[in-house]
């Protein structure tokens, strides 16, 4: 974690953190800057449609979905370059994860904050759509609505893709844009809370063997 005033270097470290392991051979580096999002935005409408525990853990399955695709998209790119400047063909793999991608509705249109912006919309109006035909919401119900059902397809392959690779880097700033001026809520401290804790369940995958290390920005008058 990084916190900092406006102008003290939070940023800096971050482009240090990810060059340094760019640098490194078969390193997975998913660098996430949104300049803007609506999160904020999307808590406050969950919180309106769930209670506190499926309100949680719909959350915590919307940044574990964030993680795995943004990884995979991350793979992607990775092997896209590698096809361009060696012999060695990658295209089987590329194949793979464009259909796991479209399977999942993962697309890379747009950049990080289109994309989380995309997910988060589909995910409210998804839930919306279940609460009006009067559906129970459990919480693997909800889990389903964020991963289309594809949840294990989307584990196994960026176990399978990142084998080789000695690290997966996953580097988050600017995650408290939106957030009052006036003091932190308690559902934007548990939205962080809530990412952290997506980022050590996919380190924890069975077969993984990366690093994933997360930044936000945020100014110490607001931090708890």
């Amino acid at each position: 974690m990084v916190a900092g005033r406006k102008g003290s270097g939070k940023t800096a470290i971050f482009f240090m953190v990810r060059d340094h392991f760019r640098r490194e051979r078969h390193s997975i580096v998913a660098d996430l800057r949104p300049e803007s999002h609506r999160l904020s935005l999307f808590r406050s409408e969950l919180l309106k449609m769930l209670e506190t525990g499926t309100f949680d853990h719909t959350l915590a399955a919307f940044w574990y979905f964030v993680v795995l695709s943004e990884v995979l998209l991350t793979i992607r790119r990775d092997f896209q370059f590698a096809q361009r400047r060696s012999s060695v063909s990658v295209q089987s793999e590329i194949d793979e994860l464009d259909r796991t991608m479209r399977n999942l509705q993962i697309t890379d249109t747009g950049d990080f904050t289109a994309r989380l912006n995309r997910l988060s919309e589909y995910v409210l109006r998804e839930i919306k759509a279940l609460s009006k035909k009067g559906q129970q919401l459990p919480p693997e119900q909800l889990t389903n609505v964020v991963f289309k059902g594809g949840i294990a397809e989307a584990k196994s392959l960026v176990s399978k893709l990142s084998a080789k690779s000695p690290n997966i880097v996953f580097l988050f700033d600017n995650i408290d844009k939106g957030w009052a001026t006036n003091g932190v809520d308690e559902f934007d401290v548990r939205l962080v809370r809530l990412l952290i804790e997506s980022l050590e369940k996919a380190r924890a995958r069975p077969g993984c063997r990366g690093t994933l290390i997360h930044s936000r920005r945020i100014s110490p008058e607001r931090r708890v």
